[in-house]
């Protein structure tokens, strides 16, 4: 056999991977009486090649035939979390860190997180290339993403005036607020309205866009100044009590 040349050989390959897992391999090199096991890629494990008890080379035995061991240990792969992009970017809170798991191992998934004006529905798993994959009950031999999926809210704006509810409209966070067209009153201009909080009265900022509570809005007035009006004028009379 000339250095280097490729052959096929009768020698067993013995494959030993954490928790189980063996392949056979039948190609080598010969380099006089030296071979060399050619070591294989198997899904979720890496080539342990300081392994104590490995042996990828070795003389040929005399009966034409020879054992190696080749080793592999498992792989971690990581298991990464995303919020997504909503209308509330401002006040998305942070995701959780990714997550480190041994190849074939339970996943641990993060407990539903909460957002302001928003309800969980649910995690959204894809592998490397953004392709949608079912969950994973165990780590798979490839990095995973767990994108949080979200729900806008809906809450309610009450419109009053003079103490009428005048319209109440119900829109989903974020979404752009209806008003209804301004009110009129004899004598009065009308002056916009106040938003307070449904739930505890506080004063809040009016807004185009609807917030992440119930909302009470106030119509407010200004006296016209061009209103025509009459003073009259009486007088008591002598006896004290009467007034001309």
């Amino acid at each position: 056999m000339a250095p280097g040349e490729e052959v096929k050989l009768t020698y067993k390959v013995k494959v030993t991977a954490q928790n189980g897992g063996a392949v056979k391999l039948a190609a080598g090199k010969a380099d006089g009486t030296i071979f060399q096991a050619e070591a294989k890629r198997i899904d979720g494990y890496q080539e342990n090649a300081n392994h104590p008890d490995g042996r990828r080379t070795g003389l040929l035995e005399t009966d034409g035939s020879a054992v190696f061991k080749v080793y592999y240990d498992r792989q971690y792969y990581a298991v990464d979390y995303a919020y997504g992009n909503y209308f509330n970017n401002t006040s998305k809170p942070n995701p959780p860190e990714s997550k480190y798991y041994m190849w074939g191992t339970t996943v641990s998934v993060e407990a539903d997180p909460t957002w302001e004006g928003y309800s969980f529905t649910g995690w959204k798993w894809t592998n490397a290339e953004g392709a949608e994959i079912f969950a994973p009950a165990t780590v798979p031999a490839y990095n995973v993403t767990a994108t949080a999926q979200w729900k806008a809210n809906s809450y309610t704006i009450e419109w009053i005036v003079d103490g009428t509810t005048v319209a109440a409209n119900a829109h989903d966070f974020g979404a752009d607020v209806t008003v209804p067209a301004a009110p009129e009153k004899a004598g009065y201009t009308f002056a916009g309205w106040t938003w307070t909080k449904k739930a505890d009265g506080s004063a809040v900022a009016s807004s185009t866009t609807m917030p992440a509570y119930n909302v009470v809005a106030t119509a407010q007035w200004t006296a016209a100044g061009d209103t025509a009006y009459t003073v009259e004028v009486y007088k008591m009379n002598v006896d004290g009590v009467t007034y001309d």
